[in-house]
């Protein structure tokens, strides 16, 4: 409804879990130079899942940082939801925080 309402009337949106991609092998056209996003928290993903991600787990809301991190272009900027336990949590947790912080 929001992109009828702003003049979008035949936007590209595509119905699919964006989880389902191998994150480490995006090309520079893969990549955005913005990003707004709300990720899902609480959910779980399977094993097949976690398999395209560099640190792997089952939590929905840290890959999702993850594959916007890998989403950003260089300089890029974003504006995410991140949960508290990402912030102050630790095993998987604070191997995510620290790719966060250091790149």
């Amino acid at each position: 409804m929001n992109c009828i309402l702003h003049g979008l009337t035949t936007p590209n949106i595509e119905r699919k879990n964006s989880l389902n991609q191998n994150i480490l092998k995006f090309d520079l056209e893969d990549k955005f130079d913005y990003i707004m996003t709300n990720p899902p928290f609480g959910g779980k993903e399977n094993k097949q899942i976690q398999q395209n991600f560099p640190v792997k787990l089952s939590a929905t809301e840290l890959l999702s940082l993850q594959l916007v991190m890998r989403r950003l272009k260089p300089n890029g900027k974003c504006g995410i939801v991140v949960p508290e336990g990402l912030l102050f949590g630790s095993g998987k947790f604070a191997e995510v925080k620290k790719e966060l912080l250091e790149n």
